[in-house]
């Protein structure tokens, strides 16, 4: 059985499972990646595409090559890395963060009364902490600083770009 799609074949799959099975892994090498409201913990693996989860109660791991990656409310530890993109965090009460990108910008919101060690960095950009108060800072290479009691850890880099932490408040 053969199947005629023309000179530019494209399949889009969705799938729909019920919110207490768990998804463990979802990879693609030419597609975007999406995943909402699931159990954890995920890793989501593209090598051409965006990632977006949101809602994963657990950790996430999302990895693209040439492609955004957004994770917003996770419950556990984010990993988020890509190659060529943005990346964009929205951290959760709980868990540690790391954001690397090579080519792109990397922005991460948190609660105002978060209680973390933070490392950014760039190496051709600004980094900025915005909404902080007295912590708040901007450089041209990197921050350090610990806010309340550091018990979380976030670390956020990009080679090319600029890395970005704000408050939720929107300051």
């Amino acid at each position: 059985m053969s199947f005629l799609f023309g000179p530019d074949p494209k399949l889009d799959l969705e799938a729909t499972v019920p919110g207490d099975i768990r998804v463990d892994h979802v990879a693609t090498e030419n597609g975007d990646i999406d995943v909402h409201d699931a159990t954890g913990p995920l890793e989501a693996d593209t090598a051409n595409g965006e990632i977006d989860a949101r809602g994963v109660d657990g950790d996430v791991v999302a990895e693209s090559t040439n492609g955004a990656v957004s994770v917003a409310g996770a419950s556990g530890d984010v990993r988020a890395e890509t190659t060529n993109g943005s990346i964009d965090i929205t951290a959760a009460a709980g868990g540690d963060l790391t954001a690397e990108s090579t080519n792109g910008t990397v922005t991460v919101r948190a609660p105002p009364t978060l209680d973390a060690e933070l490392t950014l960095s760039t190496t051709n950009g600004e980094v900025s902490l915005k909404g902080f108060g007295d912590a708040d800072a901007t450089s041209e290479d990197s921050i350090e600083v610990t806010l309340g009691d550091g018990s979380r850890r976030i670390r956020a880099e990009t080679t090319n770009g600029t890395v970005t932490v704000r408050s939720e408040t929107g300051e």
